[in-house]
């Protein structure tokens, strides 16, 4: 029996399905909370070596997948400006989950896609 993708990339077997839908939202949310504090990092480098913010920088996709190597190519400020609004994410065309993200802007002509996480009602992602 092969497991769904969503586990295989997760690493978790269909031990119940609570504990699964559990084990896979957060493993999401620590791969793209992972992702998130490395381009953080990378921004910080790219103004301590003065990019200006008209630049591409190369920084990580904040998907779900911990399999996901992508880098997405974004200006310094596009992402600044993804920081101050909130908790958006920035990914690869494609790697959006449209069960628990929203895309707010971007698409494959840009190179990469911002999306929102939908929660539910309880504060966590929905599934």
């Amino acid at each position: 029996m092969t497991r769904p993708k969503a586990l295989a990339a997760v690493g978790v077997g269909s031990i119940g399905k609570d504990f699964v839908t559990v084990g896979i939202t957060a493993a999401i949310a620590e791969r793209s909370a992972a992702g998130r504090a490395a381009n953080d990092r990378i921004c910080a480098s790219a103004l301590r070596l003065k990019f200006e913010d008209d630049q591409r920088v190369p920084f990580v996709c904040e998907c779900g997948d911990a399999r996901c190597l992508g880098t997405v190519m974004l200006r310094l400020a596009v992402f600044a400006r993804l920081r101050e609004e909130g908790c958006l994410f920035v990914l690869l065309p494609g790697h959006e989950n449209a069960g628990e993200e929203q895309v707010t802007e971007g698409g494959r002509e840009l190179g990469y896609v911002v999306v929102e996480r939908i929660t539910n009602p309880a504060g966590g992602i929905s599934d």
